[in-house]
């Protein structure tokens, strides 16, 4: 009788075959925190890498020259909206969806507005390429109420502002962004 932990990779190798990389991770992610073996769990979590990797390869990217910055997001999401001056720009796959805004006059008001908006939050500094971001998550009401987040930065004189929704994806694509200039 094949032990749980077993189960769940033979599932995340099926899910794989059929291009489900998201429920393949979750599987792994579950063996992971089944076993106890380091070495086990070492090892899942390299394939658990290389899913997100192989996830990735199909993703389109989005690039803005004129702000200087570049994302990739999963090829069945879509641009939903983007304003004429590229300012503002929206992804979507219904119900998630998150949107990237360079604001370029009036930082540290916008900075402050952003924070009196998002309340109560959790704050915290997170690295985007090789640019640090301020993180605030919001602290949701009900348990089953998503979690918000809003990371901003400044960079070449722009305001940048990213928000979303907490889910796998999301952090996945935020790992994708980066500065180009």
């Amino acid at each position: 009788i094949p032990n749980d932990i077993d189960v769940r990779i033979d599932l995340a190798s099926a899910y794989e075959k059929e291009g489900r990389y998201d429920d393949a991770i979750r599987q792994l992610q579950v063996a992971v925190s089944l076993t106890s073996n380091n070495e086990d769990k070492e090892l899942l979590s390299e394939f658990i890498e290389g899913l997100k990797e192989a996830k990735q390869t199909n993703w389109k990217t989005y690039r803005n020259e004129e702000y200087g910055f570049e994302v990739k997001y999963p090829e069945n999401w879509k641009i939903d909206y983007e304003s004429p001056d590229k300012k503002t720009i929206t992804f979507l796959k219904w119900p998630l969806d998150f949107s990237i805004s360079v604001v370029t006059d009036n930082l540290t008001d916008y900075e402050q507005r952003s924070r009196n908006n998002f309340k109560p939050y959790n704050e915290e500094k997170v690295t985007l390429g090789d640019v640090e971001f301020t993180k605030l998550s919001t602290i949701p009401s009900i348990s089953d109420e998503p979690t918000k987040i809003l990371l901003f930065t400044t960079k070449n004189n722009y305001f940048y502002r990213i928000l979303g929704f907490s889910h796998t994806t999301f952090n996945q694509i935020l790992s994708t962004f980066k500065f180009t200039k």
